[in-house]
């Protein structure tokens, strides 16, 4: 009865680590080429749309931010991730723990009109 217990935990465990490895074929698979990522700042008055297969990445968002607070005169604000994680998605589980992209704290997206 252990060893079946065993058994099952190494698939389990060989399941979630092969899916995490092929994590970015699934989400092509299931959600297509052009994922978008959206960020905003604290206040809404800034906003970015990372789109990783044109290139717009992280280092743009940040340096459009500075242009951005150079430019408007605006002060520095945290600047938040407006999609969610999802913990059903196990298969991005390994992206969520590394990737920059979730470093961002989550804040629910405010449209510039406030609502």
């Amino acid at each position: 009865m252990k060893k079946r217990k065993i058994i099952w935990l190494a698939v389990l465990l060989s399941f979630l680590g092969i899916s995490n490895y092929c994590g970015p074929l699934i989400n092509f698979l299931i959600e297509g080429v052009g994922q978008q990522y959206h960020f905003q700042s604290e206040s809404g008055d800034f906003h970015f749309v990372l789109y990783p297969i044109k290139g717009r990445d992280l280092g743009m968002m940040k340096r459009q931010y500075e242009s951005y607070v150079k430019n408007e005169g605006k002060e520095r604000e945290e600047i938040y991730r407006t999609f969610r994680m999802n913990p059903l998605k196990f298969w991005n589980w390994y992206q969520y723990a590394t990737d920059d992209l979730y470093r961002y704290k989550y804040k629910k997206y405010k449209s510039r009109n406030g609502t």
